[in-house]
């Protein structure tokens, strides 16, 4: 599934973290495709079993804890319409 490989992939997940690194304001497109994609990453799907729903919710939190800045950078787009 798209959703596993996408997690597994730390290059395409540092692209995905590096979309908050932008200065304010993020384009608000963007931005509903960026909170989309999280979402769906963290949302289980119906052919997804338990356990791997786990390992992936657990690869991409991670991940966001492994880089120090996203959380802030988060937090600066808070105000962003998405």
């Amino acid at each position: 599934m798209l959703r596993d490989r996408l997690s597994m992939e730390a290059t395409q997940m540092n692209r995905l973290c590096d979309f908050v690194n932008k200065d304010p304001p993020l384009n608000p497109l963007l931005a509903s495709y960026f909170s989309k994609t999280i979402e769906m990453l963290l949302e289980r799907s119906p052919k997804q079993d338990w356990y791997l729903h786990h390992i992936v919710c657990l690869h991409v939190l991670d991940m966001f804890k492994s880089r120090r800045d996203f959380l802030p950078n988060l937090l600066r787009h808070i105000s962003t319409s998405a």
